[in-house]
């Protein structure tokens, strides 16, 4: 089904009895906190720090930062009035502290200068040898530097070798990334999802105008051939300017399509531009507890949304 202007992704769909489709998210990708608040990941060091700067608590454990963010969101509430004669509970901490998240957005930019026909009419007999045009990764704190966080500890393992194996694809294409400051070059953005019970992955590139779908379609082979899942290979389309990640148009380059999740016996087709929860293990602990106090419906006229 697709909504009144064509988008396929445009509304939330309910297929059949237990699948659903999420709804369509323009999704902006911020210089300032582009994991938002992540969770502390571990009490160890991380080596993609200070410069990715999302997890304000590394360093600390887990306990601390669910301490702190508590107090934080607790106190806000409080700010606001809305929970003077609200009953607060105790926050529930995520079964996972790492390989949690499943989807990564990645920024992309120039990394240095080398034309891309040169890239592609040469030969590379290992990893070390092979180019870096791309810088792919999330943007420093406060600026649009980018850092790389191919060993992010929160990502799903699985989401950072589908990131290093893609960018080393994007390297040896006839592709260039795109360069925000003269508005020249093809890559803009990556965002790769993974289904949190098994490896099946989604991957969308989004580049700056229509060109470059049948390089995509030569890397998404190539992808698949290494051993990743690919259920679904998609090219967006984002001509604009702003800080959108992505654009109107979406079009399957490769794989059946939609990537299929589960949580709480509920089965979900997730979209490539569309929302789904990021820790879908610590989101089946938020609706079961929901279901423990609001009790079971009545009917199946009684739903709650989770907006």
């Amino acid at each position: 089904m697709a909504d009144s202007k064509g988008n396929p992704f445009g509304k939330a769909v309910r297929e059949s009895k237990n699948v659903w489709r999420p709804k369509h998210s323009s999704q902006r990708f911020s210089a300032d906190h582009p994991f938002g608040s992540a969770f502390a990941t571990t009490e160890d060091s991380c080596q993609h720090q200070p410069g990715c700067g999302a997890c304000a608590f590394i360093g600390k454990s887990a306990e601390d930062h669910l301490s702190a963010k508590y107090k934080e969101q607790l106190d806000a509430l409080k700010a606001l009035g809305v929970i003077e004669h609200a009953r607060v509970l105790k926050p529930t901490s995520s079964p996972r502290t790492t390989k949690y998240r499943t989807q990564v957005k990645l920024a992309v930019a120039p990394a240095k200068e080398k034309s891309a026909p040169e890239i592609a009419n040469e030969a590379f007999d290992s990893v070390e040898s092979i180019p870096d045009r791309f810088a792919v990764g999330l943007y420093e704190v406060g600026t649009h530097n980018i850092t790389q966080v191919e060993r992010c500890a929160l990502h799903k393992p699985i989401l950072n070798r589908a990131a290093i194996l893609l960018k080393q694809e994007l390297e040896l294409s006839a592709l260039t990334p795109y360069c925000e400051l003269n508005r020249t070059g093809d890559v803009r953005y990556i965002v790769i999802r993974s289904a949190h019970l098994t490896d099946d992955l989604m991957i969308t590139v989004v580049t700056a105008s229509p060109d470059g779908a049948d390089e995509l379609k030569k890397i998404f082979a190539k992808l698949r051939q290494s051993g990743l899942k690919i259920t679904g290979a998609y090219h967006n389309i984002n001509p604009t300017t702003g800080n959108e990640i992505f654009g109107r148009k979406t079009t399957l380059l490769a794989g059946q399509g939609l990537l299929r999740e589960r949580l709480c016996e509920i089965d979900y087709l997730v979209s490539p531009t569309g929302f789904f929860q990021l820790n879908p293990w610590q989101a089946e602990v938020i609706y079961r507890r929901l279901e423990q106090i609001m009790g079971h419906a009545a009917s199946k006229s009684e739903f709650a949304l989770d907006l």
